[in-house]
């Protein structure tokens, strides 16, 4: 998520990610100049966003013993197990059907704006600045991408050069379901009602 959201995001909550998530994030991201990469490092950094190293964690280990996620998802499900988080964050459809399917508590990145804008934790201005600079066609193809699970929540914003915020708010205002089922919507959006600042 771009900087401006993020900061709420780290203002209002504990947040860690694992080293290889860092590593993927940050470390590749700045190889490749992405913007996001170095607002990330900068949180980091600053002491608000935590850089965890993982510790193992058996149910992890067993459950993911013929899944081929990668090493930010995998290590991502062992600091969640081994940290009494509340949830965990993505927008990857194959990983949200694995911790649906494994009964592991997830947020959308859609539900997590829409409950931060809910918390009056954000405004919804930023959003509405997009549709005046997008061609209502690129915008329409680049959310239907999304929506349908074929480019990510980052990938979308870098296609039209915005935030993830506003990417996250345009498909709320569509109800595009960001490539969950729509099962999955509903436990999000009750996992994400369960946050408060």
């Amino acid at each position: 998520m771009k900087s401006g959201c993020l900061i709420n995001i780290l203002t209002s909550f504990e947040c860690s990610i694992t080293e290889d998530v860092f590593n993927e994030t940050v470390v590749q991201g700045m190889e490749r100049l992405y913007e996001d990469a170095y607002g990330i490092n900068k949180f980091i950094e600053q002491s608000k966003l935590k850089v965890e190293k993982i510790i193992d964690n058996k149910y992890a280990k067993k459950i993911l013993a013929d899944k081929t996620f990668g090493a930010g998802e995998c290590s991502t499900l062992h600091l969640f197990l081994n940290s009494g988080a509340k949830a965990i964050i993505t927008d990857d459809r194959a990983f949200l059907n694995f911790l649906d399917k494994s009964k592991i508590p997830f947020i959308i990145p859609t539900d997590l704006i829409v409950r931060l804008y809910e918390l009056k934790v954000i405004s919804k201005d930023k959003s509405t600045a997009l549709r005046q600079f997008m061609y209502k066609g690129a915008q329409d193809y680049v959310l239907e991408l999304y929506n349908n699970g074929r480019i990510s929540l980052s990938k979308a914003a870098q296609l039209l050069d915005t935030s993830t915020f506003e990417i996250v708010m345009l498909a709320h205002e569509q109800i595009l379901t960001s490539g969950a089922t729509e099962s999955q919507q509903k436990k999000s959006r009750g996992t994400a009602q369960e946050l408060s600042v």
